[in-house]
């Protein structure tokens, strides 16, 4: 993150120039005032950050053709496709992004389908039918038998992997039972608990089968409160896992199968590093936008990204970026305005933004979102002073540019939404003293001396405790009959 602006400005009563006093741990020390403008270096976001940025998807990080086509799916995969939420499957693996990886897991998969489809028909119900799907998914995908788990990895998260290794973990092998199941129009969901995940169906006369997908004997495992009491200790060690309670269970989180492929994006993102972790982390939180944990991760990658590239002076590319993400952070602000850490998040991004469309000249803008976002700022922050000082210096910035231009009456209103917090702030009194002092010096200059002393009675009705317009208000009357 970065600090409040420390500004504060300085003015002479017959002057219109404008000095800056800076402070912070370095020391201060007055210098011109610049601004906002003058800090675009003109970077270019296509040699910035090359391939970043899909308007169509509202995404950042990088996409390779076949993970553009697995998000565009995002519809159908909501509805239970079975290839669409297989596409994401294997976008939540990471480590195969062609086309040519994507078609032949797919081609894998159909197979599969059509030759268990004689078998499956058969079955007198859907609990025979699961259960026939979910041993032919050992024997064909795991090269597994019984009840071992010789092919069990606690490492192997990824779904591709499986293909060419027949290892599994639990998210793994519960993301491509479900995808297995959901071909053959089950109504399957994912279970997630502390540690680990499985899978569930639902028959028709609405019992419901818990399926550990990491065992050979785990349809229709019941999870009740003798098994955590007596087993669930050794289960899980036998498969790496921290013991979970019975406590944990009965707080389980069911899944719909897209936001089980939006788990295992998440997972697998917890794995990675760089660029890979972040487009994990951000197709996580487009996938399913209702899990709180990935919105709010994918709102603090965009943010660290706008500090890298402000620390860079390469406003135009957070300028690109935004432009590309304000439909992510519409939406998080109305879907998450009860979250105090994800609207901080939003809140930083927003900033952010502002910040760099006042660089590029994109002003009005940037006041724009900094009056909205002022409005909305939660005093339990523990950063929410530097905030506002930031979203202040927004306001202050413009008021100052109409001041150079001598459009003292705007640049003195620019205030006037937000006055209470210009009070209140280390900084912005003196600079809106500065306003009023030179908007009453320009009078002065051109002989209206009532025009000069207006000027400073508005200053005293805005900021009542401004010494410096009292002292010249005085003086000004007591040189001048009015």
């Amino acid at each position: 993150m970065v600090d409040a602006r420390f500004v504060r400005w300085l003015l002479g009563v017959l002057s219109l120039s404008v000095l800056l006093f800076s402070g912070g741990c370095g020391g201060a020390s007055l210098q011109p005032w610049k601004p906002p403008t003058a800090r675009d270096t003109r970077d270019d976001p296509a040699r910035v950050r090359p391939g970043f940025g899909s308007s169509e998807l509202a995404f950042w990080w990088p996409l390779s053709a076949a993970e553009a086509d697995a998000l565009r799916a995002l519809g159908p995969a909501r509805a239970g496709d079975a290839r669409a939420l297989a596409s994401l499957a294997i976008m939540a693996s990471g480590d195969r992004r062609d086309p040519g990886s994507y078609g032949a897991m797919l081609a894998s998969i159909d197979k599969f389908v059509a030759d268990l489809k004689p078998t499956f028909d058969a079955q007198a119900d859907d609990s025979h039918r699961g259960y026939e799907l979910y041993r032919a998914m050992h024997r064909a995908f795991f090269k597994s038998e019984g009840s071992a788990l010789d092919h069990y990895d606690f490492n192997q998260s990824r779904v591709s992997r499986i293909f060419d290794t027949t290892r599994y973990n639990c998210i793994s092998s519960a993301m491509l039972f479900t995808v297995l199941a959901r071909a053959f129009n089950m109504p399957v969901r994912g279970v997630a608990v502390p540690t680990h995940a499985f899978a569930q169906l639902t028959l028709a006369d609405g019992k419901v089968l818990e399926i550990e997908t990491t065992s050979g004997t785990g349809f229709d495992h019941v999870h009740d409160e003798r098994f955590y009491r007596e087993g669930a200790a050794q289960w899980s060690s036998s498969r790496g896992l921290a013991p979970v309670t019975f406590e944990q269970y009965q707080k389980r989180k069911v899944l719909e199968p897209y936001q089980l492929m939006a788990l295992g994006m998440l997972n697998q993102a917890g794995l990675e590093k760089g660029e890979a972790q972040a487009r994990l982390t951000e197709a996580a939180a487009f996938v399913d936008p209702a899990n709180a944990q990935a919105e709010r991760f994918r709102l603090q990658l965009y943010v660290n990204e706008a500090d890298v590239l402000s620390q860079r002076g390469q406003a135009r590319t957070i300028v690109r970026m935004f432009e590309r993400l304000n439909p992510v952070l519409a939406e998080a602000t109305h879907m998450w305005a009860a979250d105090p850490a994800a609207m901080r998040l939003v809140a930083w991004a927003y900033f952010y933004q502002a910040d760099a469309l006042a660089v590029v000249g994109r002003g009005d803008e940037a006041v724009a979102i900094a009056r909205g976002t002022l409005g909305w700022l939660n005093p339990v922050w523990e950063d929410q002073a530097a905030l506002r000082e930031n979203f202040m210096g927004i306001l202050m910035d413009r008021m100052l540019a109409l001041m150079e231009q001598k459009r003292f009456e705007q640049a003195a209103a620019a205030m006037n939404e937000h006055i209470a917090a210009c009070r209140q702030s280390d900084i912005c009194p003196q600079n809106l003293e500065a306003v009023y002092l030179n908007w009453s010096a320009d009078h002065h200059n051109a002989g209206n001396w009532h025009g000069s002393r207006d000027a400073l009675r508005a200053c005293i009705a805005q900021l009542p405790s401004s010494k410096a317009c009292d002292d010249s208000l005085k003086d000004l009357e007591s040189r001048h009959r009015f």
